[in-house]
């Protein structure tokens, strides 16, 4: 009974944990529909910054919403998004929570920072190269409020 109740509450510390550093999901302003060549499309509430990405962040924003490849949306809000998963934190100014360093080390094996976790170790299961994680974290870089 007692090693129950520890770990329990050493679950409960690491999950606690995680949120306060990675941010609570639905923290962001509500979003708004737009139109975009005609699809319709979710303004998270950010500004349009998909004008302004560099070659490499616009890739990575490819991936990040290529639901074959990475399914980001799939768990996550982005903005412009038409749909997105609730299952990990709101990506919508991570880059306010996180540095690169750690956006990256999130992507590469989140199971470091939380060994309960259902995110898919991506680096270190090779289902992106190094160079794939990149382009995500700099297109996860401008993903900023302020």
């Amino acid at each position: 009974m007692k090693n129950r109740l520890a770990t329990e509450t050493i679950g409960i510390i690491i999950i606690t944990s995680f949120l306060l550093i990675v941010g609570l999901p639905g923290q962001a302003a509500e979003p708004t529909l737009i139109q975009q060549n005609g699809k319709k499309l979710v303004d998270a509430g950010l500004p349009r910054q998909q004008e302004a990405l560099t070659p490499v962040q616009r890739e990575g924003r490819e991936l990040a919403f290529d639901d074959s490849k990475t399914n980001c949306i799939g768990c996550h809000r982005l903005p412009d998004a038409e749909y997105w998963g609730n299952i990990g934190p709101s990506l919508l100014n991570v880059a306010n929570r996180l540095s690169a360093k750690q956006m990256r080390a999130q992507i590469w094996d989140p199971a470091v920072n939380n060994r309960f976790t259902v995110m898919w170790r991506f680096g270190k299961h090779k289902l992106l190269t190094d160079a794939e994680i990149d382009k995500i974290v700099a297109y996860l870089l401008t993903l900023k409020e302020g």
